[in-house]
């Protein structure tokens, strides 16, 4: 009896499984047809900047997505405000996406926050998977209106050679006064110069140091605070670099790129771009280059700086918003795109899980076996965060001009500052 019940239980067994089978082989397969379909127009304004990678990052994007047809219109920064400031009052088509630097967001949002999209809630985004200092300066009345994209990473490269004849090293350099000191040095000794830059009145590098210092020209209060110390201090070191006349100002980044690899200059600042750059030509300078972050204003201070980049903002009245927000995604989450960016293009992306990858970690026999990616990540993540404010632009851009022309004439740069101030005060920006 007992050998007839497991027999019968056997059988019972082996029926199930054939019918499960049987079931299992009969059930359709998933069609790609039957996946959400992406489909549109999108209609894109970038800055010039970002503009030919935003064209390929469209172009890979609909071949994937054969429904969507992408156009790219390429302005320049005064002109998206321009003319979105434009087409609003006039109430015409606005653009579906915006890329645009984020030095310009905070003036962006203070006159369109209305017409942007709240990211988080319309397309999902979560702030924590990217750079906090990105996603605050993209925030206004606890939402936020953009998508990070990316940051670039501000170093300071050594010829070695050089500093070698003098008897100095690069790893000595800690601060802004054992740079000059060097410089002088350097000047004294060969006739060489210490920085290679643009001849921008500065602009770049007084830019970068304002970072280093975490300057948004407004005090605790919310105050407009031109000539702060701090602010001060930013400009007196490019004054000092004028006097000590260990700064070499050529036309163009490429023409800096040349005094440096030529020996003109023993240090030159870069982003992961101009790094790209000098190793592709200058093949003969491997192994013969240090890599550091900027010197501190005082010892032990901060020297991670990055230029901040753009990102990306959807407009609420985009026509096909489900395809505008399926193209950024792709544009900053898609694991190909976040490498490509970083080892074409330079680009750091703010998302956070990016900084995992393999690619962040190889060390480059070019520069010594060093693994930028590890200096890049640490900056990202130590760099201040900077609340941009609709006064910044102007502001920089008064500081620039003024205190340039101050420094040529040798007048008093404390008397400068605080006649900015001054203006600032008298006619409200």
């Amino acid at each position: 009896m007992k050998n007839i019940k497991r027999k019968m239980s056997f059988a019972l067994c082996i029926a199930f499984m054939l019918i499960f089978n049987t079931a299992c082989n009969n059930k359709e397969p998933i069609k790609a047809e039957d996946k959400p379909l992406i489909k549109g127009n999108i209609l894109i304004w970038s800055n010039l900047q970002d503009s030919n990678t935003v064209k390929d990052l469209a172009n890979n994007f609909t071949l994937k997505n054969p429904n969507v047809k992408i156009q790219v219109e390429t302005l320049d920064d005064i002109s998206i405000l321009g003319q979105f400031d434009s087409k609003s009052n006039g109430n015409e088509k606005l653009p579906d996406i915006v890329v645009i630097k984020d030095d310009e967001a905070a003036g962006f949002l203070n006159q369109h926050k209305e017409k942007l999209m709240d990211v988080v809630s319309a397309a999902g985004l979560k702030k924590d998977e990217y750079l906090k200092c990105k996603i605050d300066n993209l925030s206004n009345g606890g939402k936020t209106y953009g998508v990070p994209w990316y940051i670039e990473p501000v170093v300071m490269v050594y010829r070695n050679d050089i500093l070698n004849q003098i008897g100095s090293n690069a790893e000595d350099i800690k601060t802004w006064n054992d740079y000059i000191q060097t410089g002088t040095k350097l000047l004294q000794t060969s006739g060489k110069k210490m920085l290679v830059g643009m001849n921008d009145n500065n602009s770049t590098l007084y830019s970068d140091l304002i970072k280093q210092l975490g300057i948004n020209y407004l005090n605790d209060s919310g105050d407009i605070d031109v000539n702060s110390k701090n602010s001060i201090n930013t400009v007196m070191l490019l004054k000092n670099l004028s006097d000590q006349k260990i700064q070499s100002v050529v036309s163009s980044q490429e023409d800096a790129i040349n005094a440096f690899k030529s020996g003109e200059a023993a240090s030159i600042i870069c982003t992961p771009a101009i790094l790209n750059a000098i190793k592709n030509k200058a093949p003969e300078l491997k192994d013969k280059l240090s890599i550091g972050k900027l010197p501190a204003f005082e010892p032990g201070g901060n020297r991670n700086v990055a230029r901040y980049g753009s990102s990306f903002m959807l407009t609420r009245s985009a026509d096909n918003s489900n395809a505008a927000i399926e193209f950024v995604k792709y544009a900053i989450q898609d694991k190909d795109n976040q490498i490509k960016h970083y080892t074409q293009n330079g680009l750091l992306v703010a998302d956070i899980s990016a900084y995992a990858g393999d690619k962040m970690y190889t060390s480059d026999s070019y520069f010594n076996n060093e693994k930028l990616g590890l200096i890049y990540i640490d900056i990202a993540r130590n760099m201040p965060c900077i609340k941009y404010n609709e006064y910044y632009i102007d502001i920089r851009n008064m500081v620039i001009k003024t205190t340039a022309d101050a420094i040529s004439q040798n007048k008093d740069l404390v008397k400068t500052m605080e006649e900015i101030q001054k203006q600032v005060n008298e006619n409200p920006i």
